[in-house]
């Protein structure tokens, strides 16, 4: 069992809608910067398709300007 200290799956997962009817977003934090990779599928069952996850980091010196509020106007 992993305490929150050494926990290395994702966190604050979240799901979106995108412009294409066909596509949805999965954002996600961790604690580290090794390669991620999303299972999804049409039931818990049968998670047959992969995506790789594209890496953005953040860190503290960041939060307060570009990128982290770049939409903050």
């Amino acid at each position: 069992m992993n305490s929150p200290s050494n926990r290395v799956g994702p966190d604050q997962i979240h799901l979106s809608y995108t412009d294409a009817d066909d596509e949805m977003r999965v954002m996600f934090l961790t604690s580290d910067a090794a390669e991620r990779t999303v299972r999804y599928g049409p039931s818990d069952d049968s998670l047959d398709d992969v995506a790789v996850a594209h890496l953005e980091r953040y860190e503290r010196e960041h939060m307060c300007d570009s990128p982290a509020n770049a939409s903050i106007g």
